[in-house]
């Protein structure tokens, strides 16, 4: 918020807030610390962190488990006349894969595909994306392992596999053959966390989404998903993406994995 939007009542050197905070009712719990490999990277000086911090766009993007998109206006996008233009429509918007198992139409994973599909490759098909030739393939690693380590939502990912590879293990299903075991194993990462007077409030980790496996029905699990909730399914007929409303509550950790890793 800006200095003079605080309450009229209010000073600058202790404004209050009404819009943003409900004038002291919605607590924001503090960030949480970064991780030693990412503190480093900003911290140090070395070659290492210096060319972290060149390219740190480069390495967010490329293991974020969104993508940016916009209707850019093509009328004055383009150097064919002038100076380039990158022009939009609307607003910058976040898109991100309904299903963690790319289709045979599109066999390369993408975002956050790439941590579960074929993830004896997950290095080099992360620097396949990151498309940067400046980009060093150790400190992706680093940051790749690090995302592993600490990263829930990649929890949540790596749950639903072992799920489908404990029912394929059940039935004398090879671990080598496709993922096949229940029909639809579902996460639903919630629009807004369990009601809070303090509607701020940071969810925990054990909040942030909930497994559904095929044949459970919305009521056994208490709720029905909304539109503004994310639903991921571990595979489908169809690669396709959906749109991450504004709203949603885990809209800028999807995007923004280096500025909030955990």
């Amino acid at each position: 918020m800006w200095i003079d939007e605080r309450k009229s009542n209010s000073t600058k050197s202790n404004p209050k807030y009404q819009l943003c905070c409900g004038n002291g009712k919605g607590i924001l719990a503090p960030l949480k610390p970064l991780p030693d490999v990412i503190k480093n990277y900003f911290l140090l000086n070395d070659p290492i962190s210096k060319e972290f911090r060149k390219n740190i766009r480069t390495y967010n993007s490329a293991l974020s488990f969104t993508s940016m998109n916009a209707n850019l206006d093509h009328s004055v996008a383009n150097s064919r006349v002038g100076a380039y233009a990158y022009r939009i429509h609307g607003s910058v918007f976040y898109l991100i894969s309904n299903n963690l198992t790319s289709s045979d139409s599109s066999p390369r994973p993408k975002v956050a595909q790439i941590y579960i599909f074929d993830s004896e490759n997950e290095l080099r098909n992360r620097m396949n994306v990151a498309g940067n030739p400046n980009v060093t393939e150790a400190t992706m690693l680093a940051l790749q392992n690090m995302m592993h380590q600490v990263n829930p939502f990649i929890r949540y990912f790596k749950t639903m596999e072992e799920v489908s590879r404990e029912q394929n293990e059940s039935r004398g299903i090879s671990s080598n053959e496709p993922m096949d075991g229940i029909n639809d194993i579902r996460t639903v990462f919630r629009s807004e966390n369990i009601p809070d007077p303090r509607r701020y409030n940071a969810p925990t980790t054990p909040e942030i989404g909930v497994l559904i496996l095929g044949g459970i029905d919305n009521d056994s699990v208490g709720f029905e998903p909304t539109n503004r909730d994310i639903v991921i399914r571990l595979k489908g007929s169809e690669d396709t993406v959906s749109r991450i409303k504004e709203v949603n509550q885990f809209y800028d950790p999807l995007q923004y994995v280096l500025m909030f890793p955990e």
